[in-house]
């Protein structure tokens, strides 16, 4: 009985058996199919330097297109006048002859609150080249300078006397004897200045968790910096740790500026670091002043 009932669901016949021989051959075919058509199809060899050398040079005509087609609509409104960098308005700017994405680097540094003192100023933003300082330089004109005076006053009873310290050089003791600054808010300034490596300008205390147009208008009177105190970076010899306790670099993008120059040898000038696409122009702009080359 049992026998018969295994009979009945396990036999075949030789028609169906020869189906599944037949099936099970096209399974093996299909299955080897991209092998053999390897076998007989000649593999493809891609040349990627050619490529990639054909990919630039494309770019390269794109960008002196770019600027030849910048300076054929540039000409006809082109004039050189006295300026002051601190105050032109945006659009004056454009009359100058600079392209936009120079005007935008000087109008996001005067946003911070950057300051033009003399001409050579002009010159350390990373986007202006040496042929646009030289050509400018002449009608450059400073108007006001950023030093603060102070006339004498009466000192009144419990009223703190003014003060003008030296933000690089000053110990938290000292500092608390700003008005508007406390020992937690000294100790906040202090620690942000030792991971900048020194204040640049005054401008970076609004970076300073707390600072706001209000609190930055209050201590700017009472502050100067000397920026030759500052701590430099050699960005062509500095590792993961030097790095890191920058506020303005992340890790993934020390990473990135790391391995960039591992791959394509030392930094020259700021302008090489635009090449590292994880790190953004305005960055760029803040690190400058504490790099080395």
């Amino acid at each position: 009985m049992f026998k018969r009932f295994l009979y009945n669901w396990f036999a075949i016949s030789k028609k169906e058996f020869n189906g599944i021989i037949v099936l099970l051959f096209l399974l093996i075919l299909i299955i080897l199919s991209p092998y053999i058509a390897a076998f007989f199809v000649p593999k493809t060899e891609y040349n990627f330097d050619e490529i990639k050398k054909i990919t630039s040079n494309l770019k390269e005509e794109i960008i002196a297109a770019d600027e030849e087609e910048f300076e054929k609509n540039n000409n006809s409104t082109l004039r050189l006048f006295p300026f002051d960098p601190n105050t032109l308005p945006e659009k004056k700017f454009e009359e100058l002859g600079l392209k936009p994405f120079q005007i935008k680097t000087l109008i996001n540094y005067r946003t911070k609150g950057g300051k033009f003192r003399t001409p050579e100023d002009f010159k350390k933003i990373y986007s202006i080249t040496d042929a646009d300082f030289e050509r400018l330089e002449p009608y450059i004109q400073i108007k006001t300078a950023d030093a603060v005076t102070f006339t004498p006053v009466e000192k009144k009873p419990f009223e703190r006397k003014i003060i003008y310290l030296e933000i690089n050089s000053v110990d938290s003791a000292q500092l608390t004897e700003v008005r508007g600054i406390g020992p937690a808010f000294a100790s906040r300034i202090l620690k942000y200045r030792d991971r900048l490596g020194g204040f640049y300008t005054k401008a970076q205390l609004r970076e300073v968790w707390g600072v706001d147009s209000a609190k930055y208008d209050e201590l700017a009177p009472q502050l100067w910096v000397d920026s030759t105190t500052i701590r430099y970076i050699n960005i062509n010899t500095a590792e993961f740790d030097d790095l890191k306790t920058s506020p303005y670099l992340r890790f993934n993008q020390i990473n990135a500026l790391i391995n960039y120059r591992k791959q394509h040898g030392r930094f020259k000038s700021p302008d090489d670091l635009l090449k590292i696409g994880a790190i953004p122009p305005e960055t760029i702009r803040k690190l400058a002043p504490y790099l080395k080359f």
